[in-house]
């Protein structure tokens, strides 16, 4: 009976790593990148001309993925949907489904520069502004769960604290952003605290400061980002104070794909962006080629 056991065991032994390694295999490699968030990663209002264009087909709409395409075409492929700018009025359950598709897609990294921003901002329908700051502490929490769940995943993640954008309530002809949805200034400064305490303890999670770089941004100041400073011309804001025009999105971009070189370590520095062909890239939708193609005669996006 002893024989047989250890005969039992020996066996075991022999298979169990086998059986590991196929179960392994089935386990689909990490590839690409996640881009979740609300408007801003959605590209809100961003048209570009294209570069070749024809009848019905003039303009396109760009996104934060087209961005960091652009900026940076070493960057791994974007493999989900570059936000959603309806997100500030989802509920709870619908936010949540970006981070279930981002979970399913298996993405080497995240970025997630806008994702927290109506997890602060939005209505609170009370005039008591210590319950407003407490409700609005409660909503972030929400999204900082989202966002450790994809920590767990144990893959870099870059994420944005809160921007101030009080002075954009009622600036869009269909306000977007009301007065009732903008925190307090103590308010905010307190959520952004917390950002900050969060993303010092994990070791996945990166923090962009989108509250420094939107106010140059806002201001007109030069953004330095990705080994150049882009503004204050071409604008980085659209009208409505709330939205990066294109080139803001590219200077996202570039300051997001720096954020994720060193969230990965990168030992090598990449070169500084090339801003024209940034904005050819952008048009084209595919890496331009060479800097040969930054014709002097194409106007900046």
């Amino acid at each position: 009976m002893r024989l047989t056991l250890a005969v039992l065991v020996a066996s075991f032994s022999c298979v169990a790593p086998g059986a590991a390694q196929q179960a392994d295999a089935t386990v689909p490699a990490r590839r690409g990148l996640a881009v979740i968030g609300a408007s801003a990663s959605a590209g809100w209002g961003v048209m570009v001309p294209v570069l070749e264009p024809s009848e019905g087909n003039r303009y396109r709409h760009v996104t934060l993925a087209d961005a960091l395409h652009a900026v940076d075409p070493t960057l791994p492929a974007v493999v989900t949907p570059s936000g959603d700018p309806l997100f500030f009025r989802q509920g709870r359950a619908t936010r949540a489904t970006q981070v279930d598709d981002a979970i399913e897609a298996r993405p080497e990294a995240v970025i997630a520069v806008d994702f927290l921003f109506w997890y602060g901002y939005g209505t609170v329908r009370t005039k008591d502004a210590e319950a407003a700051a407490r409700i609005r502490m409660a909503r972030l929490d929400l999204g900082i769960e989202q966002i450790d769940r994809l920590a767990a995943e144990g893959i870099p993640i870059i994420v944005g604290d809160l921007p101030d954008v009080s002075h954009a309530a009622g600036a869009m002809l269909y306000s977007v952003i009301g007065d009732a949805q903008v925190p307090k200034h103590d308010t905010l400064v307190a959520l952004n605290d917390r950002i900050e305490q969060w993303a010092g303890a994990s070791d996945q999670i990166h923090l962009l400061q989108l509250s420094a770089l939107m106010h140059d941004m806002q201001h007109g100041e030069g953004v330095p980002a990705g080994g150049v400073t882009w503004g204050p011309q071409p604008r980085l804001m659209q009208h409505d104070h709330l939205h990066p025009t294109a080139e803001g999105l590219l200077a996202v971009a570039a300051r997001a794909a720096d954020e994720l070189r060193a969230a990965r370590h990168d030992a090598e520095a990449a070169k500084p962006v090339d801003k024209v062909v940034a904005r050819l890239r952008l048009r084209a939708g595919t890496p331009a080629e060479s800097p040969q193609e930054a014709r002097p005669d194409v106007p900046a996006a």
